[in-house]
Formats: structure tokens, sequence, C-alpha cells
């Protein structure tokens, strides 16, 4: 199916967007039922406040109302309206929640992105008794902004109604005197995706404010959106990009390094050539009008170039020419593609000489905020029952595995993103009534929607849940447990708890751990499956755990608990593994390797001799290796000065190998070959002698034969 994506449209900067299964996935439905607030009350959110800055939701969908009938919408702003702006601004219509109660807010959400992703995080599951979101009990603030385009199957935001939005949430949730996480479905393509940008600044101080925000990490992974190179001297790499259909507007955001000099030239389809930087009103040819503004921040340099054409854009044949122009030493460079397109994605690289298209470095910003959690999408399930009764099944994904849009890290200053990955594909939550049906859907009430986009509510929806349990916690704290205490398991590996993985952050989104539990995860790296360890757990519970896999137990915080090897050996194709007796104990969040040796085994064969050496190794060592012939004493060889010496060995491939030590990089099997050569010429000299003599004892005797036979005869 067709992913939800907005092209953005307007400059200098555009955004797009980006429960069933998912949420017991997460753990949440373990929280609602387990663990109590400080109050006693059930941990399900309430108190907290989610604020989305979206497409609006659709007030009147029973799934976004409490039990009691009254909506979850405290407060709503839709910018693209007017009539009552909220206070402090000059724009839009405000709806409070006994206005929306009282339906005479007219607010509504005709893309339907809003709708889906606020139920994700907040849904009661009143709609059809099911698909209640992570964190049912807790209330919404809403934005609605940006606006449609393509006849209104795609949608665009402006950065300033985003920072005019997140202003907003902000205001009401201290008037409201409520914790609140705010959740970004959105992002772009463009910008230095280093924590510099206007929206990315602004979230960081949100941060400071104690505002959790989780942030859809984007949906770039396999559309060539990005490339980059190293520029040197004579590199002057020809970077082309194509667009999907005729549009409006291109854009291409090259960043470099702050102290060097890089010159660009843009290629129109007809050949004519435009340097950098242009005039503020651009530059005409008959490809459409060439806008190249270069820029600077605390982080890098930058080329922005657009090209416009009302609609007649050509979709192949640009490209842009970079040169260094300081002659230092190479420097690297990057380079983002976006279009305003119905296409999805707007506009890509097209490969050549002297750059790379990756999948790395295509977080969208401004999930590249160091402030905030960024999310990456994995497969919760890939079917599911349509409203006709029918089962959709969705090739090429499989549950478990990361989504294979999902946008890779790092940022281009380097930082790990995503921090964390959560359920994406395909989530079953709220449809707005503004929205047509589809066969696809599951019931009337709900669409199937995949995105990192729906990946980022249930973080917030979590964030509410740790919210409700531990009010204090301040947005570093809050990633910290969040990372700290994520599901490893055969699909993210062990991720490296310092670094984390720019696909999987630090592992999958877990509510249990986020508040009651910690976990252990654990894995025997080099033991291959089908083989499988057995240990005991606290000296009574046992388990087992195959080769290849990796197994996340969890515990009750505050709580000591020990696991136990016994010692263990696995035997395969001239090969083992050797597990020593280990124990550990824990008591928090913790990575559990057990050692395992390698061994391999030599084999030697000698047709005479006897051989040293023979035996396991450890992988990586070397075995010293000799054979020595029996004695030359009584064998017939012996009696004509013949003596067997060592010639060499040959191993399982054919090669010849002289003694000495052997690297056990494999298994080795060695037969010894040798060769004869004479050691004494006296027994020759004497066999010589003894070989005269019997002769001429032969012809002596021959002839007094003959002798004596011709007497007779006479």
């Amino acid at each position: 199916m067709k992913l939800e994506f907005v092209s953005g449209a307007s400059l200098p900067r555009s955004y797009h967007p980006t429960l069933d299964v998912s949420v017991p996935d997460v753990g949440a439905t373990y929280v609602w039922q387990n663990v109590k607030d400080t109050r006693g009350s059930p941990v399900d959110g309430a108190g907290v406040l989610i604020g989305i800055v979206d497409t609006g939701v659709d007030l009147s969908h029973p799934d976004l109302s409490f039990a009691n009938g009254t909506s979850k919408v405290l407060y709503i702003w839709d910018q693209t309206e007017s009539g009552g702006p909220p206070k402090g601004f000059t724009y839009g219509l405000e709806c409070s929640r006994t206005e929306i109660d009282m339906g005479k807010c007219l607010e509504r959400d005709t893309f339907g992105h809003g709708t889906h992703v606020a139920s994700i995080a907040v849904s009661s599951g009143l709609a059809s008794g099911r698909y209640q979101g992570a964190a049912p009990g807790a209330a919404l603030l809403v934005v609605k902004s940006g606006r449609p385009l393509c006849n209104g199957g795609s949608w665009t935001f402006d950065e300033n109604g985003l920072l005019d939005g997140l202003s907003y949430l902000v205001q009401k949730a201290q008037a409201l005197r409520m914790r609140l996480v705010v959740n970004l479905s959105i992002g772009g393509n463009l910008g230095g995706h280093d924590d510099t940008s206007p929206l990315e600044l602004a979230l960081d101080d949100l941060a400071t404010e104690g505002v959790v925000v989780a942030v859809a990490g984007g949906n770039e992974a396999e559309n060539r959106g990005h490339a980059t190179g190293y520029l040197g001297p004579q590199a002057s790499p020809h970077i082309k990009w194509e667009l999907r259909d005729r549009s409006n507007s291109s854009w291409v955001d090259v960043w470099y390094p702050i102290g060097r000099e890089v010159s660009t030239t843009i290629v129109t389809p007809s050949e004519e050539r435009i340097r950098g930087p242009t005039s503020p009103d651009g530059t005409n040819t008959s490809d459409g009008r060439v806008f190249i503004i270069s820029g600077q921040t605390a982080k890098g340099k930058e080329w922005a170039i657009t090209v416009t054409n009302q609609g007649r854009l050509q979709t192949s044949g640009w490209g842009l020419i970079l040169s260094l122009v300081d002659g230092g030493s190479p420097v690297r460079w990057d380079a983002w593609v976006d279009g305003e397109s119905c296409a999805y994605p707007p506009a890509n690289f097209v490969g050549g000489e002297g750059y790379t298209i990756d999948s790395d470095g295509t977080v969208s910003v401004p999930a590249t905020a160091s402030g905030v959690i960024s999310v990456g999408a994995y497969v919760s399930k890939n079917s599911w029952t349509n409203r006709l009764g029918e089962n959709v099944t969705a090739k090429d994904s499989h549950p478990g595995e990361i989504a294979s849009f999902s946008s890779h890290g790092p940022t281009r200053d380097g930082r790990t993103k995503p921090e964390i990955a959560a359920p994406g594909t395909f989530i079953a939550a709220a449809r707005s009534t503004d929205v047509p049906m589809t066969d696809n859907d599951p019931d009337e009430y709900h669409r199937i929607l995949a995105g990192t986009s729906m990946a980022a509510p249930h973080v917030a929806g979590v964030v509410a849940l740790m919210l409700q349990y531990a009010p204090s916690m301040t947005p570093e704290q809050v990633r910290s447990v969040l990372t700290q205490g994520a599901t490893l398991d055969t699909f993210t590996g062990l991720v490296d708890p310092l670094d984390g993985s720019n696909e999987w952050g630090w592992g999958k989104l877990d509510a249990r751990t986020a508040t009651v539990l910690y976990r252990v995860s654990s894995a025997v790296i080099l033991l291959p499956a089908p083989s499988a360890i057995d240990f005991t757990l606290d000296l009574n519970a046992h388990a087992s755990l195959a080769g290849g896999e990796v197994l996340t137990m969890r515990f009750q915080k505050g709580t000591l608990h020990t696991i136990e090897l016994t010692e263990q050996i696995f035997t395969a194709n001239m090969t083992r593994y050797v597990v020593p007796y280990t124990e550990a104990v824990f008591s928090g969040n913790s990575i559990f390797t057990p050692d395992v040796r390698t061994q391999y085994l030599l084999s030697l064969e000698s047709p005479i001799g006897e051989t040293e050496g023979e035996g396991w190794y450890d992988a990586g060592s070397y075995a010293e290796i000799s054979v020595h012939p029996v004695s030359a004493s009584g064998r017939v060889s012996g009696l004509f000065g013949l003596s067997y010496a060592f010639d060499h060995w040959i191993d399982e491939r054919g090669n010849h190998l002289s003694s000495g030590a052997v690297l056990m990089g494999s298994p080795h099997s060695l037969r010894a070959e040798w060769r004869l050569e004479f050691t004494d010429w006296k027994p020759i000299a004497l066999l010589g002698t003894l070989v005269a003599v019997f002769l001429l004892l032969t012809v002596g005797r021959k002839r007094s034969m003959r002798k004596k036979e011709s007497e007779a005869y006479q």
C-alpha cells in the first residue's frame, strides 16, 4: 500500500506527515493492568496532556472521547479557519472542550492523518471496543496546521505555523498545570540535519522547559534522497537528480564544513549552466528560474538551490557540479533533494561518479534535533482482516523487522538517531469521517496506515504513562529510561549501550521497562543455531537460548536475579564451542553475553612415524606440529643404506606446509609426506662384493659341471 506522505511546498523549509497488536507489543497493556501511580490509580496516562500539531482531528470520533462521553480534546486551534484566534495570536479558530462537546466547533480533519495519529496515542477504543491507544487515559491538545496539496491527496506544513502551534501547546499546558508530551508526526528532507534549523532549535528549547517531544524519524530510507561524497582538488562530481512528475518546484540542499570553500553550478536539462550564488530574484533559463543562495549556521555552510517553472519542470536532466575552491584537503559534503509534487517521493538523486546515494543520514528534520526523541518504525504485523472479512497480507514485510522505509541516522554532525523504534506497520487506528472508507479498512471506524508517523505516537503515549507514574521526570530522564530499557531481540541484535544503532536507535519501545520493570538481554554470540545453551534462573527456573537469537527477560525493579550456566560443549564439523561455567547477578538493565570459546580440530596422518600436535585448539591460536620416523634398524631399507626423511605436510586443500606452527583459523586435516634417501654407502659396497662373489661361484660351478659332463661322454 502507499504510505501516507506529504511533500513540502513552502520556503525556506517545508514539512510533511509521515493498535491493535502494536499497543500490546510495546507492553502498554501490561502497564494499565499492573502498575499503579502514587495515588493508587491504574497507570493509563490520566492527568497528562498529549499535544499534536497535525492535519487536525475528527472531533466526533468515538475513540477520541472518554467513557463519560466528553471529548478527549481539551482545546483545539484550527490555524486554517478564522473567527476566534487564541489569546496571543491573530489568526485561526480556537475551540474549548465545552464548545466541542456542544457540537459548536467546526474543525474537520479532511486528510485524516491527525485523527489516526491522535488515536494511536490516546484512543479509548469506544468506537468498536478495540484499538485502544497507548495512553487511553490521557487528554489531547490539538493544533490543526498546514494546507492540502494535490486536490487533497497530500498535505504540507509551513515552519511558522508549526512554531506557533508549539508555542500554543506549551501555553495551554501551563495554564492547565498539566505535564505535556508533544507528538510531531511530520518531517522534511531539507536543512542541515544538524540541530541548527529554527524548528530544531525551538524543540530543543521545549526540552529545556520540561516538555518531552516525540518526532517521527522519517520514511526516507529507500527514497534515494540523500547523496554524499568527498571533494578534492581534482574532483568535481556532476550530481544528478530527477523529479517523479512535472511539478512547480524542486529543491536541493548542499552542506559542507565551515572554513572551507566550495562552489556550485546548476546544469539544466537544456545544458545551461548557472553558477551560484544568483541574485535574490534568481536566473531565468529555458527550463525555469534557478535560485542559488548561500548560507551558514553554527555547524556548516549551505548552498540552497531552488528551480521553479509553474508546473512545467522537466522531470530529468537536472544536475549540479561541486568544486573545491580552497585547494585544501578533501572535504565531505552532504546533499538532500525534495520537490513539490503529487508523487511520492517527489524527487530523488540519480547515480553517478564521485558520489554515493545511501540510506544513512536520512532521518528527517526536525527529528534530528538533539532535544527530541526521534522514532523509527518496525513491523508489528503484516496482515489483517478487512471490513469485508477478507485477509489482507502485505508482501515483503515481516513482523519484528525494521520497516524498510524507516530512515537511518546519523545526523550530519554525527549523533545517533533515531533514539527508539516503535510499531509503524501496519497500524489500525481511527479513520476521520471526512476520509472515504476503503475495502482494506478493518471496519467503518478505522483504517490501516504505515509510517514513522504511526510509530511516534506510540512513544508519546508511553511517555504519558511514564509521566503519570513519575510526574517529576525530566525530558533527559525520560530519554535515558526509554533507551536503557529498550527491548533487544533477534531483529535488533545486541545494540551497543553507548553508541546505539543508526537503524534501531537503542532498541524497541517498551512501556514495562519505562515504568516498573528492568530488562536483561542475552545472546550467545558465537554459538550457531540450532545449538542452544541451557541455563538456570534463580536456582529453579530452567530456560534455553539458541545460538543467533537474543532473549530479553524482564524483572521487577529493585530485585536481584541470578543466571547460572553449567559448562557445555557443542561439536559439529570438526568445530566445537565451549561454554564455561558462568554465574551472573543482575539488578538493573543489562546485557549478558556468556563467553563462548570456538575451537577447531587438527587431525594429523602419517604412513610412518609418530605425529605430535593433533587435537582441539582455540580459534586464532597456533598449533605446533611435528612428526618423527620410526627407527630403520631391522628394516630391509636399512640393510641397503636407505632411510625415510620428512618432506612436507599436505592440508585439506592440497596446500604444502612445513613443520612448525599452524594457524587455527579453521579446522585442518594434514597428511605427512616422506621421501627415501641414501644415508650410508658401506652396506651398498658390501652388497656389491657379495653379489660379485655369488656370481663368480655360480660361473665356476657351471664350468665344473660342463667339464664333468664332457668326461662322461668320453
